[in-house]
């Protein structure tokens, strides 16, 4: 690799008949003296930054002066402290002008406080925008209503709550008769009804009672409990077809039945008066379904033949 001097205006080449030798910069580990040599130097790059020398960048001994070398050395090899020096080619913007000292500047008065224009612009701030600020009673306001609406719905909870451990109450005790009665009528064994109360859960007993009850009638007198009403309706809503399947192993209602069931509701335009009942039902029960929300809708109603 031919060696070249990285100093500026600098073309020396490292050649067989030349008396130069090349020497590189300090390792960066002696951090002092590399600094001393990268200001020596003094090379800038294209956005104005001082220039910071690779491994392989060398500068020539025509920079360094005679007593940077280690005298009686058949190698010319540099004193320790030795830091190029000489560079005749340097731009004057480069040049060191010297250790002249600056003159101090001319000390100047604040001709406006600091302090007193910070507090005026923050009040006037503070005027202007005083739409953003909430006052203590605004929040006081806005707590008290929060705590309104959740105790509102802590009480709807508790109410739903407690309709729903009735509920369950009464199925329990559906489901215990129904096995004290086969118990009592000797159709299953205590063993077995202690079996069928410890592994089924009570939809399951429901449907068991169901079954018993529809071999001892026909199919046109058997009555449906409300229980067995409400998963029949349930299954055919979601899956006519899978009904039908359902039906081919269990007793349930036809799907014209259900369909039936649905044709008795009245659905005519204006305020639905069964769903009126419903909610008086459901308020004499629970005080706090007093607050209702009615919601407005409206159907696409197009003229159409039937034909019969």
């Amino acid at each position: 690799m031919v060696h070249t001097c990285c100093v500026f205006k600098c073309y020396n080449r490292a050649t067989k008949d030349t008396t130069i030798t090349f020497h590189s910069f300090p390792s960066k580990n002696n951090k002092e003296r590399f600094d001393a040599w990268v200001r020596a130097v003094n090379r800038q790059t294209e956005t104005g930054r001082l220039w910071m020398p690779s491994v392989h960048n060398k500068v020539c001994s025509e920079h360094f002066l005679e007593t940077d070398f280690k005298p009686h050395t058949n190698i010319r090899t540099l004193k320790e402290h030795a830091v190029p020096s000489v560079f005749p080619h340097h731009p004057v913007r480069l040049l060191k002008t010297g250790d002249t000292p600056r003159r101090e500047p001319k000390k100047r008065s604040n001709a406006v406080n600091d302090t007193e224009v910070c507090e005026n612009a923050a009040r006037r701030v503070a005027l202007d925008h005083s739409y953003c600020f909430i006052t203590h009673e605004q929040q006081i306001q806005k707590l008290k209503d929060r705590i309104q609406t959740l105790e509102r719905s802590l009480e709807e909870c508790r109410a739903e709550n407690k309709a729903l451990k009735q509920r369950l109450k009464r199925r329990d005790m559906k489901c215990d008769n129904l096995i004290n009665q086969l118990r009592e009528e000797k159709v299953i064994s205590e063993e077995k009804a202690a079996l069928l109360d410890y592994n089924f859960d009570k939809a399951t007993l429901t449907l068991i009672q169901n079954e018993l009850s529809a071999k001892k009638t026909s199919c046109n007198k058997h009555q449906y409990s409300e229980s067995v009403k409400s998963f029949a309706v349930t299954v055919h809503f979601y899956s006519p077809q899978a009904y039908e399947y359902l039906r081919s192993f269990l007793h349930l209602p036809n799907s014209s039945t259900i369909r039936r069931w649905a044709a008795s509701l009245n659905c005519e335009p204006g305020f639905l008066s069964d769903v009126i009942n419903t909610l008086g039902d459901k308020l004499s029960i629970d005080e706090g379904m007093r607050d209702i929300c009615v919601m407005f809708d409206a159907l696409s109603i197009k003229k159409g033949m039937c034909l019969r």
